[in-house]
């Protein structure tokens, strides 16, 4: 329960909120000890462009610092999340903002399967702090002893709303939290606007390259603002600044989803993707390795009926993507022979005995010009991915995928990243001893 007693500057409005407005939202996550107030005069500028806007206050803020030393990251996360799915449940889209330790709130969402924001906004998020590993060990030792300790004295004409000291179990939870968020950004791949100040004493220099080296697959834009500290969305010399840069984002990512929707129901284009395993490979060579193993006699056999399916399947494949081991790469040599259309040839060892996990890994960094591709690898992978593709697990198993099988399924996606678990339609499967008959 709200109750700002206890806080600095207690008269600012502070508790959590949530107001309806569009199909456009916005979920906003407060700092560390601090209270919503930080990020209403974001809230209050997309409230005047009609943007329906959430923001929770943390467990065991706004209350006392013996509340908040009781609580831990996963609280804070249980409660942003489920502010999200209110807010999702609204909205069609539906992006996240946070400041400090709400930045790194907000990138731990993010990552998450079940939540996928069209943007993130991250304000002097707390991704690296300003603290030296002796400061780092010295709070761990200090937090037996003691609960809290005192926090520089902020200016008297910022408008923010807190604890006045910090609580050293939080700052501890909050490191932890950090360390996990650094280990799984780089499954991000939404646009991201970071906002850094000059004058920052609390975050560590160097943020926005830190968020574009984690998170290759996102676009990360930053802005610099020399003259703010950790607060630039409070402090007067920055403020008006920051917050129509941050509005300029979001209105623009909005724009960006508008013509995306717009040029994908245009070219409504299905991709097409292809599976086959090697053809039979010899045992009889103790001296090989099983990277160098070749195809045997009737593996050598099936290439000539693997060239006649390559001949008739339409569309055609664009792409091969194939295991570089021997047995895979004679296979891609039998089957292109077959081809007469244009197609390019690349070799992931990445896919060489690949669980289903890398193989969808792989094809999700296809170039969306690719219409239609085949990859060529190994079992159990290839029979594992083929059934969780099609119905979502691999469980119970009807596919069978012996050598020389080929698969062609439909996906209903239009960007190679969008694939997951139940996301093809099978058009085409021909046995391993079929082709032998061709």
């Amino acid at each position: 329960m709200f109750d700002s007693k206890n806080l600095v500057n207690p008269h600012l409005a502070g508790d959590s909120f949530f107001e309806k407005r569009s199909s456009r939202g916005i979920l906003l996550i407060h700092g560390l000890t601090a209270t919503t107030n930080s990020v209403r005069p974001l809230a209050s500028r997309l409230g005047e462009l009609d943007w329906t806007v959430s923001a929770p206050l943390l467990p065991g803020h706004g209350e006392s610092l013996e509340k908040l030393s009781t609580t831990n990251w996963r609280e804070w996360a249980s409660e942003v999340e489920q502010c999200w799915h209110q807010l999702n449940d609204s909205c069609d889209e539906s992006f996240i903002a946070g400041e400090s330790a709400g930045g790194l709130l907000a990138l731990w969402l993010a990552c998450l399967q079940t939540i996928r924001p069209k943007g993130l906004v991250l304000v002097a998020p707390a991704l690296q702090l300003n603290l030296p590993n002796w400061k780092r060990q010295l709070i761990w030792l200090l937090s037996f002893l003691k609960s809290t300790f005192p926090k520089e004295k902020k200016s008297g004409d910022l408008e923010w709303q807190g604890y006045p000291e910090h609580s050293l179990k939080a700052v501890l939870q909050l490191i932890d939290l950090q360390n996990l968020v650094l280990e799984i950004i780089p499954q991000l791949e939404q646009k991201i606007l970071v906002v850094e100040g000059g004058q920052d004493d609390v975050i560590g220099p160097g943020v926005s390259s830190l968020l574009q080296k984690k998170a290759e697959r996102s676009e990360v834009k930053s802005i610099f603002v020399e003259k703010a500290g950790h607060h630039p969305m409070l402090e007067k010399t920055s403020q008006d600044y920051v917050l129509s840069e941050i509005v300029n984002f979001l209105q623009k990512s909005l724009l960006d989803l508008q013509h995306y929707e717009m040029d994908r129901t245009s070219q409504n284009q299905t991709k097409t993707l292809y599976l086959l395993r090697h053809a039979k490979s010899a045992w009889d060579n103790p001296n090989l390795s099983d990277f160098e193993r070749p195809l045997n006699k009737r593996g050598k056999e099936n290439l000539t009926g693997l060239a006649k399916i390559a001949a008739i399947l339409n569309p055609p494949p664009e792409l091969i993507v194939t295991s570089p081991s021997r047995r895979t790469l004679d296979t891609v040599n039998g089957f292109c022979r077959g081809m007469s259309t244009q197609f390019s040839i690349e070799e992931e060892k990445e896919l060489y005995h690949a669980s289903k996990e890398e193989i969808l890994s792989r094809i999700q960094k296809v170039p969306e010009k690719i219409q239609s591709l085949l990859i060529v690898g190994h079992n159990p992978g290839l029979e594992e991915f083929i059934s969780w593709i099609l119905m979502g697990s691999t469980v119970s198993n009807p596919f069978r995928v012996t050598t020389s099988s080929c698969f062609q399924m439909a996906l209903n996606i239009s960007v190679w990243s969008e694939l997951g678990p139940q996301s093809a339609t099978l058009q085409l499967m021909i046995p391993g001893r079929f082709s032998s008959k061709l």
